[in-house]
């Protein structure tokens, strides 16, 4: 996806909207792991592709071949961010460029699209809210999701493309959001 997941989407798709930080074109937040891959399979089945995840309560399974939209695996979301560049954050060397953080936007996600680009074309890779990924960290008993960007609440380092984060994948934050992606299909 070329932003992250709007609330106007979400809201669009769902009727509700989890967001604490209200906006249309804000970014969904407060949407744990769990309701974003829902959504991916909710937005699939919207525009007719095939479903990525068989739930059944906290166990998630994805199915590679199916066409739908999906979180990306941490790998995916580093070479999308990087957008066949080699800057520090997505898109630049210069945080302001590219990324909102707790020292250029103050209290709350920023509606996307607003800072540069990175050479793919996608917005927001950098800061204003992190993005879960599919992928899985278990320490001792936990299970911890994988999310990735940096965020409005953090600082400019929490945004550079090597950092990335761990959280329970129930926690409604009102700093992560999710983007998509979809495989392209072996057959092209």
């Amino acid at each position: 996806m070329k932003y992250p997941v709007t609330q106007a989407i979400w809201e669009n798709a769902t009727g509700k909207n989890p967001s604490r930080y209200r906006g249309a074109s804000r970014p969904v937040d407060c949407a744990n792991w769990f309701e974003c891959v829902a959504f991916a399979n909710l937005l699939s089945e919207r525009e007719g592709l095939e479903k990525v995840y068989e739930i059944s309560g906290k166990d998630v399974q994805m199915k590679k071949e199916a066409n739908g939209y999906r979180l990306p695996t941490k790998v995916e979301w580093r070479y999308a961010a990087k957008g066949g560049e080699y800057y520090t954050f997505a898109g630049s060397d210069d945080p302001d460029e590219v990324c909102w953080y707790w020292g250029n936007c103050g209290k709350g996600s920023k509606s996307v699209g607003r800072k540069k680009a990175n050479g793919y074309g996608l917005y927001d890779m950098s800061g204003n809210v992190w993005e879960w990924c599919w992928d899985r960290i278990e320490e001792e008993s936990r299970v911890y999701r994988v999310y990735m960007g940096g965020s409005w609440s953090g600082t400019y380092g929490n945004c550079e493309l090597s950092y990335s984060g761990q959280c329970t994948p129930v926690a409604n934050n009102t700093y992560i959001g999710v983007r998509f992606v979809r495989s392209i299909s072996k057959e092209r």
